[in-house]
Parts: C-alpha cells; sequence; structure tokens
C-alpha cells in the first residue's frame, strides 16, 4: 500500500514548499534528470504546483495527462490528494483551503 510520509519522491507533507520547487521536482521526475524517471510522481508534483498558482505545472500536467495511461493519472491524483491530507495536519498547504478534486474516476 502506497503511504505518503515513506515516499522519498515527494516533499514532505510538513515541509512547506513553493510551487516552484515543486514544479522543478515534477520536472525532474518527468525527464529523469538526476532521478529515475517516473510520470506518476512528475503528474502528482505537477499537480501540486498548480495549485500552488504554477502556470508551467498546469500546462505539463495537461501534457503527462495525454501521455499517461488514465489509471496512472488517477494514481497520481491519489497521492497529491494523500499529500494534501497529509499537510493539513501540519498547517502547510491543505490548511489554507484547497481542496483537490480528481478529474477521472478510480477504477
Amino acid at each position: 500500500m502506497y503511504d505518503i510520509l515513506r515516499d522519498n519522491r515527494l516533499p514532505s507533507p510538513e515541509k512547506k514548499v513553493s510551487a516552484q520547487e515543486l514544479f522543478r521536482l515534477g520536472l525532474s521526475y518527468a525527464t529523469g534528470l538526476g532521478v529515475p524517471r517516473d510520470l506518476i510522481s512528475a503528474h502528482a508534483l505537477f499537480a501540486l504546483a498548480a495549485r500552488l498558482g504554477s502556470l508551467e505545472a498546469k500546462v505539463y500536467r495537461k501534457e503527462l495527462d495525454e501521455e499517461m495511461d488514465p489509471s496512472d493519472v488517477s494514481e497520481a491524483e491519489r497521492r497529491a490528494r494523500d499529500w494534501l491530507k497529509a499537510s493539513a495536519s501540519s498547517g502547510s498547504l491543505a490548511s489554507r483551503g484547497w481542496i483537490f478534486k480528481p478529474r477521472f474516476a478510480a477504477g
């Protein structure tokens, strides 16, 4: 089972991070630059960065939507939601009232 707190690909939910930091990390996973290529993590990071206002992240996430299998997109969205939930208890992002709604039904 996936555990957001043990996933070393996403920043700790307790840590305050900027949209630019999330975008850059997502770009690293999308391209495999310095890390293993992982489109699910890249998509989750772009989704989080987009929630913080990164227009670049919105564009890259949309491109990944077209490349990825819908079940992988759903997994990425689940990871982003889990990260936001975990961040709520630490007072970082989710406590600002953000709600992450999936675009695809899990299936």
